[in-house]
């Protein structure tokens, strides 16, 4: 594995030189200029239509006849599992094992990355390249993807080959897997083992972007934790996990009715940040009792989360307009944005841009970042406000500097396109990586980083390698550290 590794390495810092430069033309021309439509609000029956399109897309060319019965039956169990206890994962993922050797497609792409990962399943190099190898058989886009990040690091193979996780990760992204976009963006954009081209790069990251703008919750979805080891090595204080201590306090002045201290621990279960586990019933329940105190902030985080809905939490427009006109009445910016978004997009109220345009520049005065970045939509389409393309990247700039992912995403579209400033390639593919880069898999980050922390290196080294092969630059250097360090790293598990 180590000689795998390093192979990779090398590949990181490989230029177009390389002896096994192998490029394959997907796209060479820039996007059309069309006009830029509205994101489907979280929740809304244009965000669901949205989903299953992109679902259908990416099913089109898969062959899903080949589980037997039992494995369709294991497949369904394991469902009814997930709907009913779905803390019960190692029993989840027992009846998903078995639905996956017994030829069932979406169970062997659970499996699959379950054991390249090491996540609920003992890491399992070997047994994820058989089952990769069974959904490219099937012209499963994540079988092609596996395969690819197989052959580019080596995993599982005689030997690394970057001509073959090339041509893996062309098909791959071709049939719609955002891994592989990732990859092969990173490669056109850097030049890693391919001519560099900035229109195929912009190509895949716009892919990968598009779905994670498209997906974005409310309630700002999970903390991603991208921790330089190094620096944590260094510097121990770095880490940004919630100290067990400061906790304790955190929970006690809450319990005894402090609703700073509410509203913050409901801040990191909403979101799942500073080590935490990731927790919207726990979230809900801070929330609600700060809002009893007439928390302007704790009505505001409740109006996003009924507003969006979740297994935790029953949708409801009524309830998330109660909860942002009491914010809003006391001048909450993120009461107001929440106002806007429901004149904007028209939940359980008259659709009405004169009304949103008024909402969100309160919100813009109460210096919400959200405020700012749904008025520079809004001035960009000219809906309730005079078009005015200057102010809007003026004010979609300020929002993307204090890291909004819908910001981040008009700003690339904008310079993709060439609305209101000279088109640049080059700009635009940097801003859809950024946004690509803020998807789910990040999350691998913290599973990563609490294996390091465990002594787990492998299997830490493993899912570093996966987000390396992205493009993560924190994954590199993490990459790197481990083998560095190479204390308790082996090689059975990868053989």
């Amino acid at each position: 594995m180590r000689d795998a590794v390093i192979a990779l390495l090398m590949f990181f810092a490989a230029s177009v030189a390389c002896q096994e430069q192998f490029a394959i033309h997907v796209i060479n021309t820039p996007p059309d200029a069309d006009e830029l439509q509205l994101l489907p609000l979280v929740g809304s029956q244009e965000y669901q239509d949205a989903r299953r399109a992109r679902e259908l897309e990416e099913e089109r060319y898969v062959d899903s006849s080949s589980a037997s019965e039992e494995g369709q039956t294991a497949y369904e169990a394991a469902l009814r599992l997930l709907d009913n206890s779905p803390k019960d994962r190692k029993l989840i993922y027992q009846h998903l094992e078995f639905a996956a050797w017994e030829g069932h497609t979406e169970a062997q792409e659970v499996v699959a990355m379950a054991y390249l990962t090491g996540k609920t399943l003992p890491l399992n190099i070997s047994g994820a390249k058989d089952l990769y190898q069974m959904l490219q058989a099937k012209g499963h886009a994540a079988g092609q993807m596996g395969l690819g990040f197989l052959y580019s690091t080596g995993l599982g193979m005689e030997a690394p080959s970057q001509p073959m996780a090339l041509l893996h990760y062309t098909f791959a992204a071709l049939g719609g897997n955002s891994f592989a976009q990732m990859a092969l963006g990173y490669r056109y954009f850097t030049g890693v083992n391919v001519e560099n081209n900035c229109e195929q790069a912009l190509y895949f990251y716009r892919k990968v972007a598009s779905k994670v703008a498209d997906h974005i919750p409310l309630t700002g979805g999970k903390a991603l934790q991208k921790i330089r080891l190094y620096e944590e090595w260094e510097n121990p204080a770095v880490n940004t996990n919630m100290d067990d201590d400061l906790m304790q306090y955190y929970t006690y002045v809450a319990e005894k009715g402090d609703n700073q201290a509410q509203v913050i621990l409901g801040q990191l279960y909403l979101q799942g940040s500073r080590g935490l586990p990731q927790d919207r019933a726990l979230a809900h329940q801070y929330f609600s009792k700060a809002a009893a105190a007439d928390s302007p902030s704790a009505h505001a985080h409740l109006g996003r989360m009924y507003l969006e809905g979740s297994p935790e939490v029953r949708q409801s427009n009524a309830t998330a307009f109660t909860h942002f006109t009491a914010a809003a009445e006391a001048k909450n910016g993120m009461g107001h944005s929440g106002l806007g978004l429901m004149y904007l997009y028209g939940r359980g109220v008259a659709v009405d841009y004169a009304l949103a345009v008024k909402h969100f520049k309160a919100a813009v005065e109460a210096n919400s970042v959200d405020g700012q970045v749904q008025l520079g939509i809004m001035l960009f389409h000219g809906l309730g406000v005079e078009r005015d393309l200057t102010k809007s990247i003026k004010m979609l700039t300020a929002a993307s500097q204090s890291g909004s992912v819908v910001a981040l995403f008009y700003l690339a579209e904008i310079n993709a396109m060439g609305f209101g400033v000279p088109r640049n390639c080059r700009s635009a593919a940097e801003l859809y990586k950024n946004v690509a880069e803020r998807g789910k898999w990040g999350t691998l980050f913290a599973d990563a980083f609490n294996d390091y922390k465990m002594g787990r290196l492998d299997t830490s080294l493993v899912r570093y390698l996966l987000l390396a092969d992205l493009g993560y630059e924190v994954a590199q250097s993490n990459v790197a550290f481990i083998l560095d360090k190479g204390i308790g790293i082996g090689i059975d598990c990868c053989s």
